[in-house]
């Protein structure tokens, strides 16, 4: 995604009237497990230079994303979306690495959970890593087409700032927060939640509830036994 997709933007984003949006969602499950969505959304005359977006995305799909056909916006723009299921921590990361690349702006990111009894805490740590500008966006054979700094001038980052968005919402149990990276800027990422271990307290609940339906059951026909004593 990084080389055929991400990277897309860096050049997108300096053409002149070209707006794009790239959203990232990471959802983590109560079981550890989750998926990493990222959906680019360009608008008219963004979608019109990037040619045919299909081809852009084949690498996604050979790498396990589930690839959504670009869909028409109103305005004419396009908006590409990708879903990555990961199984665990160290598949989340891979899935960060495949989005882009080892070295770019996700790869600091990682998560952690721990587990009580009655609760499960889980920690989403690291940084959304943009101090390079759009370059972070960038591969080797990008670099080496459009030359350093991807050829950027200091006017093309002004286009930059103002043609880029990104937003990063991060979803763990318990918890959501939304981050809005920028460009030049390493933003630090940190959600932490809590959730009830429903495995654990779940079936305490039902034995509680049964044993005191019991009890009652018990104290009841006791106290019936005992009146019909009484008036015999």
């Amino acid at each position: 995604m990084r080389t055929r997709l991400i990277a897309l933007c860096a050049v997108l984003v300096v053409l002149p009237a070209c707006q794009v949006t790239v959203g990232v969602t990471t959802s983590i499950g109560r079981n550890g497990a989750g998926s990493v969505t990222a959906a680019i959304t360009l608008d008219r005359a963004a979608a019109a230079d990037a040619g045919d977006l299909r081809t852009r995305t084949d690498g996604l799909a050979r790498a396990g994303w589930k690839v959504t056909p670009a869909r028409v916006t109103a305005d004419g723009g396009r908006v590409i979306q990708a879903v990555r299921i990961f199984r665990g921590p160290a598949d989340f990361q891979r899935a960060m690495d495949e989005l882009s690349g080892p070295t770019g702006p996700f790869h600091d990111l990682s998560f952690r959970r721990g587990r009580s009894l009655l609760s499960t805490h889980t920690d989403l740590t690291g940084a959304v890593d943009l101090q390079g500008g759009l370059a972070a966006f960038g591969d080797p054979r990008l670099a080496q087409q459009l030359g350093p700094g991807l050829g950027l001038q200091p006017a093309d980052l002004d286009q930059a700032n103002r043609s880029f968005h990104f937003t990063l919402t991060a979803k763990v149990p318990g918890a959501t927060r939304e981050l809005h990276p920028a460009l030049g800027r390493r933003t630090p990422v940190a959600v932490s939640g809590r959730s009830l271990n429903l495995d654990v307290l779940l079936p305490a609940v039902v034995a509680i509830v049964t044993g005191l339906a019991l009890a009652f059951m018990l104290l009841t026909g006791i106290g019936a036994s005992r009146n019909r004593s009484w008036w015999r």
